[in-house]
């Protein structure tokens, strides 16, 4: 039993990254105990052994310890052993990146012990499989794995194991920005464990998530020194990488090229690709914000070609993204171009798959996944089987003698539970619609960015086309701030009225580029409005603006002279938008584009006119109101666009 217990203590510190036990272990000593024991022992002996070299990183010795416990179980004809070495098959693939191969060996694990009613085996893999989902980007399935694991160690009320899962899921809720959860996560491990590595260096993260940079610094460094004098250099690196990624948004290059190229070194000598391929990224970033393109560009391209070689599309998309600043600051915009495009199209992807079910759900599910436990049978409820039965029996009994009575309720309760029924279909109806609304609005914003982005794009593909080289880069240097800025809101349905007006001015001000002429931009908020705090659709108000220039502005002889104005104001729920331009008006416009042989269709307005009627269904009043401004002579003089938006 102690040689039991010792062997299981070994296995979770090197599960979860904590290696200090086994990388100090002799090999030697490992092996002399091999040769002691027999029987089921000689599988756990074989298994320590290969997490002895899976430390090291010397997976190809791991895979044949491995080997050893699968051919020992086909020898003596033992399912538990053939099983048993699926495990360790997992763990090695995992290391190596390759992680549907890890999930198939975990499923073969499970199932086998599920049906034996070992669930302290069952548990080691479901944290196997929450660690591979949440890499894999499935959040969903590693919170349920996660809480699958929890719910056993909880039942055994082993804190050393609660611990460990508790920083996978505070991790998963990092990644979903829940960051207070996450937080009070890690503090619930800190408290029964302060030289955790892990956590340290999580915490750290969720600061950084944060915004608070100053605060993640000393949780980095402090989980440095414990891998460090550990010896553990898988840790190690990523907590090189993330203090060069900090240093990095703290504007101290030379330190954070320092970090990542230490980090890539160590990472160099492991097996995982594209955790290599990360490093890579980081310093060819650096690269790039220090002015070195030449060697940004060696770095970014070979962590793009791991990136497409492992199918590692996050790797490939940000790979993208800094080349084509790379190539924008040299000069070179037809790669610019090019990259910049290969990344839109593969960021609308990811976006599209990396959709995430809400945290509270999956929360409930954590009752519900205690009760899945049961099929989980417990050693110890074996040694109760005879307890049981007689329990059963007394039960039988018991449930004889309420049969007559259970059955009058019955009658009586079937008629209150038609009546809750009907009520719950109403509740289930109204949570059905509101939803509905929701996906909606994210389905219409979901349209609108790339409906921007394309009209900007074709303007740098026909700069790009006349050789206006100089304005070309001028305009796709702004462009490439401005949509860095509506991606990251992408997955926001709002954003803050000051962020708005910004993104709007700047746009503005790349429509004046592609004219090559100055549009006046005159902002006008009532003072009393707190435009940080006050919040609207994203990209509300662009396609107004773009009508604009377009229909308006666009038409007059002097461009330069073109002036729009947005004038904002509160009245009670609605915030009152008011975009007037001094263009050639709606009339004029019309007869321009019937007779342009491109018949630009205002997509973006229809949009906007849709999320608007979402916001507002139980809202009579129209909330969007044009109005044909017009000279004492009745001439045409502009367009002004009154737009009411829902506040409250």
């Amino acid at each position: 039993m102690k040689l039991w217990k010792t062997t299981i203590a070994i296995v979770f510190q090197f599960l979860f990254f904590q290696d200090s036990i086994i990388a100090q272990t002799k090999l030697d000593s490992l092996k002399l105990n091999l040769a002691k024991v027999q029987g089921a022992e000689k599988y756990e002996a074989y298994g320590n052994i290969s997490w002895y070299y899976m430390a090291r990183t010397q997976l190809d010795s791991a895979k044949i310890y491995a080997d050893s416990i699968r051919l020992l179980g086909q020898h003596q004809e033992d399912p538990n052993g053939i099983r048993y070495a699926d495990f360790y098959y997992a763990v090695v693939a995992r290391l190596k990146g390759e992680y549907q191969i890890s999930l198939n060996h975990l499923e073969q694990y499970i199932g086998h012990f599920k049906s034996v009613g070992d669930s302290n085996k069952v548990a080691l893999a479901l944290f196997q499989q929450g660690s591979i989902y949440d890499k894999m980007a499935n959040y969903d399935k590693s919170l349920k794995a996660y809480y699958r694991a929890l719910a056993i160690h909880e039942q055994e009320q082993n804190q050393f194991k609660i611990n460990f899962v508790l920083n996978g899921i505070a991790i998963v809720l990092k990644t979903l920005k829940r960051y207070d959860e996450a937080l009070v996560t890690y503090e619930r491990v800190l408290s029964t464990d302060s030289l955790n590595s892990a956590v340290l260096l999580n915490m750290g993260n969720v600061y950084v998530g944060q915004g608070e940079l100053e605060k993640a610094e000393p949780f980095y460094l402090k989980a440095l020194k414990v891998d460090r004098k550990n010896e553990n250099s898988l840790a190690e690196a990523y907590v090189l990488e993330n203090l060069g990624t900090l240093y990095g948004k703290m504007g101290q290059f030379p330190k954070a090229l320092s970090f990542h190229t230490e980090g890539l070194e160590l990472r160099r000598k492991l097996p995982n690709k594209v955790e290599e391929g990360i490093s890579l990224k980081g310093v060819g970033w650096v690269y790039l914000k220090m002015g070195d393109l030449i060697k940004a560009e060696t770095f970014l391209k070979r962590a793009m070609k791991i990136g497409q070689e492992t199918g590692t599309r996050s790797l490939t998309r940000d790979s993208y993204q800094y080349l084509s600043e790379v190539y924008s600051d040299s000069g070179d915009f037809e790669n610019a171009y090019t990259h910049l495009k290969s990344f839109a199209k593969l960021n609308d992807s990811l976006v599209g798959e990396e959709s995430v079910k809400q945290v509270n759900e999956l929360r409930e599910r954590y009752e519900s996944e205690k009760k899945d436990q049961q099929i989980v049978l417990l050693a110890t409820e074996r040694e109760r089987e005879a307890t049981l039965k007689k329990a059963m029996i007394a039960a039988i009994i018991f449930i004889s003698l309420l049969a007559l009575m259970l059955l009058y309720i019955f009658r009586q309760r079937l008629r209150n539970q038609k009546i809750v029924s009907e009520k719950n279909e109403e509740i289930k109806e109204t949570h059905y619609k509101r939803r509905l609304t929701e996906l909606e609005m994210k389905a219409l914003q979901a349209q609108i960015n790339p409906h921007f982005i394309f009209n900007c794009m074709n303007s740098i593909n026909q700069m790009i086309k006349k050789k206006h080289n100089e304005n070309a880069s001028k305009y796709l240097t702004k462009f490439s701030k401005l949509i860095r800025s509506v991606l990251e809101n992408a997955e926001d349905t709002e954003v803050a009225l000051k962020d708005e007006l910004v993104t709007l001015k700047s746009y503005v001000e790349l429509e004046a580029l592609r004219f090559k002429e100055d549009i006046k931009f005159v902002i006008e908020v009532q003072e009393d409005i707190d435009q940080e705090n006050t919040y609207l659709p994203a990209m509300v108000l662009q396609p107004f603006v773009e009508n604009a220039i377009w229909h308006g502005i666009r038409h007059k002889k002097e461009v330069a002279k073109g002036k729009i104005t947005i004038a904002i104001r509160e009245d009670q729920d609605l915030l009152i938008c008011l975009i007037e331009d001094n263009g050639v008006g709606r009339q004029r416009a019309l007869e321009f584009q019937q007779k342009s042989v491109l018949k630009k269709k205002s997509l973006g307005l229809k949009i906007t006119e849709d999320r608007l009627r979402l916001l507002s269904r139980e809202i009579k009043k129209r909330l969007i109101k044009i109005t044909d401004l017009t000279d004492a002579a009745g001439k045409a003089i502009g367009t002004k666009v009154e737009v009411s938006i829902p506040i409250s």
